[in-house]
């Protein structure tokens, strides 16, 4: 038992530290990128390149897009309320949905000016654009290179990993045009890589958009059959049917489970207990269901 509760301990401990580094390297992922943000503006100006403003200004976008996920990160964790009896859990869901709304007008927006550009190529000062270029690669792959540890299990950290790392593959593109342009003079290489970019930033917020609003919609969890459910619960000794069954994600981690269970016999409560723990097993063990609510009934509904 000490072991167990050692383990557990620990776990919490992890867990807790997670969090806070997670939230640490939010804060200064914002810092560096509003940093970036004010040296790109200052070097489009300087230099005349239009994509060099236009990446300042996605750097802007995705900067208030951390504001908004460090804000819902620490929303995440306040406690719940006669109010808010969920607490603020679906905050991270709600940022993520927004974050990748925001992500893809912005990739629009900038296929659009590339497609212009490609139209209507103009001469640069390429040297501007390959240093500043350079500097935005940098600081966005490392920041996402420190947010990519936490973005497998929660969506808001995993939409800011998608932006900074976006941010980076922008960076990419235009670090590679403005070396093609000082060389070889091909201005339009610039704008056919950021057609291409912005095309795969699109794909990637379709991704977070599509499974935050699974979550908003309450849809049933992806990868859960919910037949396959009411089928092993109406295995469970003393289960004749189950019916009026909801199941959704309050977040992608936290499953909720409620279902009306007509019962063989006309039990008391107190001897509902074996089947309810039977129950509790069947769904988080195989289905990782971990929030169940049930309303034993006999011949109760039609």
């Amino acid at each position: 038992m000490r072991f167990k509760k050692w383990i557990e301990e620990r776990t919490m401990h992890n867990h807790d530290n997670d969090i806070k580094d997670a939230g640490k390297k939010l804060i200064w992922s914002v810092v560096l990128n509003l940093s970036v943000t004010a040296i790109q503006l200052a070097g489009g100006f300087l230099s005349g390149s239009l994509s060099i403003i236009t990446d300042a200004l996605h750097n802007f976008t995705d900067t208030v897009s951390l504001i908004i996920s460090l804000v819902a990160f620490n929303l995440e964790k306040e406690g719940r309320s006669d109010k808010r009896t969920f607490g603020h859990k679906r905050a991270g869901v709600m940022a993520a949905f927004l974050n990748s709304i925001l992500l893809m007008i912005v990739s629009l927006f900038l296929i659009k000016e590339a497609v212009f550009r490609l139209l209507h190529p103009v001469a640069i000062k390429s040297v501007f654009v390959v240093v500043i270029a350079l500097i935005g690669m940098m600081v966005n792959f490392l920041c996402a290179f420190w947010l990519r540890g936490h973005s497998h299990n929660d969506m808001n950290i995993r939409s800011a990993f998608l932006h900074l790392f976006a941010d980076a593959l922008v960076s990419v593109s235009v670090f590679i045009g403005g070396i093609s342009m000082y060389f070889f003079h091909t201005f339009w290489v610039d704008a056919v890589l950021a057609i291409i970019i912005g095309g795969y930033i699109i794909k990637l917020a379709v991704s977070v958009f599509l499974d935050a609003l699974d979550v908003l919609m309450l849809y049933s969890p992806k990868g859960v059959s919910l037949e396959a459910v009411r089928r092993d619960i109406q295995q469970i000794p003393g289960v004749k049917d189950v019916h009026h069954i909801h199941m959704w994600s309050l977040t992608p981690k936290d499953i909720h489970f409620e279902a009306h269970i007509n019962l063989d016999e006309d039990l008391k409560v107190s001897q509902t207990k074996e089947t309810k723990e039977a129950l509790d097993r069947l769904l988080k063990g195989k289905y990782g269901i971990n929030h169940s609510t049930f309303q034993f009934e006999y011949e109760g509904c039609g």
